[in-house]
């Protein structure tokens, strides 16, 4: 098992609301480290996880462009006025309308959470099962119920003289370069051994 670490930067002038969010991280699975910011001056967004940020500080478009494409962005807007060009919509990931309900706030923060050890649980899930695959110097593959492979092992792509990004979403026959024509003539012999497997 692993410790989910979360950086989080809070740019909120809310001294409760700051209060509660941290508070409420202590019951989530994860290990918060928290940045507190009243402006956006000298603020390092580059490491942030989680931004929650009061627009009156900062929009959610103006820190777009400092912090990594996988940081989840929370927007405390003043009211619909402040959502009125879309742009908090484009660039938040979610919205919190002024004033913010502290225990409002702190359940939603903490499904952030869940959200974001979701997606990092599935990113390591992904790296194992590619490093797993990839160490076998057999053709490994996965395959939809209509034939399409969905994930192929290096040994697969060096036996087929293709990138996994050529592979992965084809069928059989784009794939080991055999014309449709002699597959279908064939009799589909790639599509029966699979619904054997299936069936078993």
């Amino acid at each position: 098992m692993y410790t989910c670490t979360v950086d989080v930067v809070l740019l909120l002038a809310d001294v409760v609301l700051r209060d509660y969010l941290q508070k409420s991280s202590a019951s989530s699975h994860c290990q918060c480290s928290f940045a507190i910011h009243e402006t956006l001056e000298d603020v390092e967004l580059g490491h942030a996880d989680i931004i929650i940020t009061d627009r009156d500080i900062a929009t959610s478009e103006n820190i777009c462009g400092f912090c990594k494409n996988t940081a989840m962005i929370i927007s405390c807007v003043n009211g619909v006025e402040d959502c009125l060009d879309g742009k908090e919509y484009t660039f938040s990931d979610e919205i919190w309308h002024k004033p913010v309900d502290p225990h409002y706030a702190a359940r939603r923060f903490l499904r952030a959470l869940q959200c974001f050890k979701g997606r990092r649980d599935l990113r390591i899930s992904q790296i194992c099962l590619d490093t797993g695959i990839d160490s076998s110097p057999d053709l490994i593959w996965f395959k939809d119920k209509k034939g399409a492979h969905l994930k192929v092992n290096e040994a697969f792509c060096r036996a087929v003289g293709k990138t996994k990004a050529q592979v992965e979403g084809r069928g059989h026959y784009y794939i080991w370069d055999i014309p449709q024509e002699e597959y279908e003539g064939g009799e589909y012999v790639c599509l029966e051994t699979d619904d054997i497997v299936l069936a078993r």
